[in-house]
Formats: C-alpha cells, structure tokens, sequence
C-alpha cells in the first residue's frame, strides 16, 4: 500500500489504479468505494478501458452522492498534482 500511494503520488497510473483496486477489494486498508472509484477515475484518464471498466462496476455500489464526491477528490487530486487526494 505504502509504495502504491507514493507512486500514485508520482502520476503512475498503474499504480494509482492498484489503489483503487485494493480500496475497492478492502485489501490492505478498509473498503472504500468512493476512494476506489477517485484512484480509478484518475487512472482511468491515462490508461483507458481497463480502469474504466473497474470504475464502472464500482459506480453502481456508490449513492448519486457518493459519485459525485468521489469525481470532486479526484478533480482536488488531480489539480493538486496528486498530493491532496485524502
């Protein structure tokens, strides 16, 4: 977990799409759909289908809410070049 954040933390897409990966799955740190669907979103916009296709599935779990708190970190995320995305 630690080496993924700090390299998602670089712009590394594969790894900021293991994070949402781990965060949807609950792997290493607690599940967290709206975090999941933030990582993905930001890996999505650079590695395509695969990240997207994940996000997709866990757009159906959030709350039209949720959604769009998770799409606001990840815009706070990406204008901050990666280093607000808590």
């Amino acid at each position: 977990m630690k080496w993924y954040r700090l390299a998602a933390a670089q712009g590394y897409a594969t790894a900021q799409a293991n994070l949402g990966s781990m965060y949807a799955k609950g792997q290493g740190v607690p599940q967290d759909f709206e975090t999941a669907h933030m990582w993905l979103t930001l890996a999505a916009a650079r590695l395509g289908t695969d990240a997207t296709a994940v996000r997709d599935e866990i757009d159906k779990k959030l709350n039209p809410a949720d959604l769009v708190e998770a799409e606001r970190r990840a815009e706070v995320c990406l204008a901050s070049k990666y280093q607000d995305c808590d």
